[in-house]
């Protein structure tokens, strides 16, 4: 998220639905994320949460690439965009059907938990949109993990992905 507006927004709404303290000044955003702020989605009432194996050292920083490895082949697609008003879109790197997945680095660039916080609130608009957003981490990361378990933003690292696909019940 290049777009300071949009790294500030999704962090502020993640945090806004956890019932924190923002941390920044949201007075100077648009409209329409504004407006969002003022009036959030509700929390997913479930999620799910696998945790294998790690990326080990380098690794962690293609999780893009591990990540489409696995998804090319069950019918992934790749890149989605989700309007959500004239000031807000969702980019989603791969979709199928109602299932959105984004790889996750948790790697120093920005700190964990303001990224698991931003993945929270696109994960509840995506959800409200009954798109099931999934969090593939490259390694676990205890306080993003928690942050996204109590945001019921569902999470696994690479190597369960294909197991949470699975379980996912749409029932």
């Amino acid at each position: 998220m290049k777009n300071r507006c949009n790294r500030i927004f999704w962090t502020a709404l993640g945090m806004t639905l956890l019932g924190e303290k923002l941390q920044e000044d949201v007075e100077g955003l648009p409209e329409g994320m504004q407006d969002v702020l003022k009036s959030p989605p509700v929390l997913p009432e479930e999620n799910l949460t696998m945790y294998g194996t790690d990326l080990q050292d380098r690794k962690g920083r293609y999780i893009y690439t591990a990540t489409w490895k696995i998804l090319r082949d069950i019918g992934f697609k790749r890149p989605f965009r989700y309007p959500v008003n004239e000031d807000i879109e969702v980019l989603v790197p791969f979709v199928s059907n109602s299932i959105a997945v984004s790889p996750q680095g948790f790697q120093n660039r920005v700190p964990s938990e303001l990224r698991a916080y931003a993945l929270v609130g696109k994960s509840a608009v995506l959800r409200s949109s009954e798109v099931h957003y999934v969090v593939c981490a490259a390694r676990y990361d205890p306080d993003a993990w928690n942050i996204l378990k109590k945001g019921k933003c569902s999470v696994c690292t690479p190597d369960r992905l294909t197991e949470l696909l699975s379980a996912l019940d749409f029932s």
